[in-house]
């Protein structure tokens, strides 16, 4: 009767043990009820895929097979994606790092389950701007997108998004090739963003940030756009016009200085903001000063080394700085060095 399995980091799980899994949920009829199955980080490959478009067919809702591999060779390819294809309700696929998953497969499933909402496929680096150009026509109901890492996709793609699907979230970070025109696009959609992950996207200017903040103020709630070439002229528009933004990384965007923190003034973001990370960019004392003040449900704030330690460290006040690594966490009014540099 299980219809959710986690198996996730189960690093022990390759196909012979998910077979006995499968055998051990599937009736009398060849079917079994699982509705969610997690099989990341595990040592599966396409076999055990094959498996649950055997017996999960009529039934699986969600598939995650993140970074699955065997004695660090990559185990997932196009087979085992077309054979999810049989899932014909398919409505969530999430994927990791699969070289040898292709745009042929990936318009297999697209064919064959109209109705994914959630797909994720980052560093499959075989895939290019035909899959998600054929693809998004058909996948009317998908909202949330990541193929962050996929050095082939251009802006071709996202006006395909666009155009066809009601997207609400998407990641494309480290998609170079992407420009202004892309992310235009994708602002003059009829949907409303909610969370755009654009880090390391050089070709995206402060132009085309300013009109996400105007199209898209009221519904954006996590904006990543670190390493890059952003300036305080976008992020002002951002912290300015955006109502609910909740998370906000300039991360190594050295254009960012104290300024862009000065806006938080009577701002709604102010009120809204828990994420702040503005490591490796220029903002100074007197800017984490600002954020201080203002951002009164600020729960994570991430600075560079020499705003943790020391006299810097010190200014505070009220917040205990417990050591000068690059990252600090701001929780029950209290700052804490976690990560490394």
């Amino acid at each position: 009767r299980v219809e959710v399995l986690g198996l996730n980091e189960c690093h022990w799980v390759d196909d012979h043990v998910f077979a006995s899994f499968v055998r051990a949920m599937t009736g009398r009829e060849g079917k079994c009820r699982l509705r969610e199955i997690d099989l990341s980080w595990t040592a599966v490959t396409d076999a055990s895929l094959r498996l649950l478009g055997a017996h999960a067919a009529e039934t699986l809702l969600k598939v995650k097979a993140r970074g699955c591999s065997f004695q660090g060779r990559k185990t997932v390819t196009s087979e085992g994606v077309e054979a999810l294809a049989t899932c014909a309700h398919l409505q969530v696929l999430k994927m990791y790092d699969y070289g040898h998953v292709t745009d042929a497969a990936l318009l297999e499933l697209a064919h064959k389950c109209p109705d994914v909402q959630e797909l994720s496929v980052p560093s499959c680096y075989s895939l290019t701007d035909e899959a998600i150009i054929n693809g998004a026509g058909l996948w009317g109901s998908l909202r949330s997108i990541d193929i962050s890492g996929i050095l082939f996709m251009t802006d071709a793609s996202l006006k395909a998004l666009a155009q066809w699907c009601p997207i609400q979230e998407i990641r494309i970070c480290g998609c170079r090739a992407v420009t202004d025109q892309g992310l235009t696009a994708l602002v003059q959609c009829g949907s409303a963003l909610r969370r755009v992950d654009i880090s390391c996207c050089d070709n995206i200017s402060d132009a085309a940030i300013a009109r996400l903040a105007s199209a898209h103020g009221p519904s954006l709630e996590s904006l990543q756009m670190a390493n890059c070439s952003v300036t305080d002229n976008g992020v002002i528009e951002i912290v300015t016009l955006c109502e609910r933004l909740a998370l906000l990384n300039v991360t190594c965007c050295t254009g960012v200085t104290d300024l862009s923190l000065s806006a938080l003034h009577e701002t709604k973001a102010a009120r809204t903001l828990t994420d702040l990370w503005l490591r490796g960019s220029s903002v100074t004392e007197k800017g984490v000063g600002v954020v201080m003040e203002v951002a009164s449900a600020l729960q994570e704030l991430q600075l560079s080394p020499h705003l943790c330690s020391g006299q810097a460290g010190e200014r505070w006040g009220r917040f205990n700085v417990l050591d000068g690594s690059s990252t600090v966490h701001l929780r029950s009014d209290t700052l804490l060095g976690l990560l490394p540099a």
